[in-house]
């Protein structure tokens, strides 16, 4: 995963459009980067290859989400769930933990949280 050192907070821009902070120790990681790690590691998980993900995109294209280089679409993010047989939702929590550095359940947890207030508006 590549990751940069740095000693001052700097804006990061989020999925929704919002600025966003990380600064994580002297780990500074952007939500492409957070992606692209949690990505990588459930295609590993999976034992599937680049390759596998033709159907939804073309090799070098995976291999640019992987390195945090390019973000996926919304579009992109379900054709990659289809393939890794996981829920939109999963993936998403699963790449806000990884940014946060806090565990997935506190982000669904979070999440769910959110969605019961807005249920009661």
């Amino acid at each position: 995963m590549d990751t940069f050192t740095t000693g001052i907070i700097v804006p990061v821009p989020a999925f929704m459009q919002r600025v966003e902070y990380c600064l994580l120790g002297t780990r500074f990681m952007t939500y492409s980067q957070a992606f692209g790690a949690v990505f990588r590691r459930l295609r590993l998980q999976r034992g599937l290859t680049q390759e596998d993900f033709q159907i939804a995109a073309s090799d070098r294209y995976i291999r640019n989400l992987e390195k945090g280089k390019q973000s996926p679409t919304l579009e992109m993010v379900s054709e990659i769930c289809s393939v890794l047989d996981l829920s939109p939702v999963t993936l998403v929590s699963l790449v806000q933990a990884e940014f946060a550095d806090e565990d997935a359940s506190s982000a669904i947890n979070r999440a769910a949280l959110e969605l019961s207030a807005l249920d009661q508006k």
